[in-house]
């Protein structure tokens, strides 16, 4: 948060990491727009209230406004764990479509 006074629980340390950009068809008239999905932050808010705050932690934004919020390590790994299981899951349905369109006179 950012406000006049500088209270100290605004006070937040972190880094960005970029996400994987897709082109996402927002509707007819304004076509595809790119944006960024599994994006985030490690941050760590010393003086928050809320103590999963005060430790480093990661802010992951899932899909447009979309945010998963304070994950600790082993919640971003069990994310981690089903994207790459999921995309295991794609790859098949990417073999299928081939084999789709293989066959499709």
């Amino acid at each position: 948060m950012n406000d006049d006074i500088g209270a100290l629980d605004d006070l937040q340390h972190g880094i960005e990491f970029d996400g994987q950009e897709l082109a996402v068809e927002l509707d007819m008239e304004n076509g595809a727009a790119k944006w960024a999905v599994l994006a985030g932050r490690i941050s760590v808010d010393p003086y928050n209230e809320d103590a999963k705050r005060r430790v480093p932690h990661v802010n992951l934004s899932v899909f447009m406004d979309e945010v998963m919020e304070c994950l600790s390590p082993d919640e971003f790994a069990s994310i981690i764990a089903m994207v790459r299981t999921h995309c295991n899951r794609l790859e098949k349905v990417h073999a299928q479509l081939l084999q789709a369109r293989a066959e499709y006179h």
